[in-house]
């Protein structure tokens, strides 16, 4: 099954610190943001390692 693309940049919108993402990864803090992303860093609840995120803005993220 697809995911919707529009509830996909909901669940974006609204990522902070303690966010669980895909039942793996927990956000720790954010990073850095440039004109296209924001860079996240994170613990993986499955490795026990610290991993960075890449998640693209909004206004790019909806375009399928």
């Amino acid at each position: 099954m697809v995911a919707d693309p529009a509830a996909t940049v909901r669940a974006v919108g609204s990522i902070d610190t303690g966010v669980l993402l895909d039942e793996r990864y927990r956000i720790v803090e954010r990073r850095a943001s440039g004109a296209t992303a924001t860079v996240w860093v994170a613990e993986d609840d499955f490795l026990h390692r610290r991993v960075a995120i890449k998640i693209l803005h909004d206004h790019l993220a909806c375009d399928a």
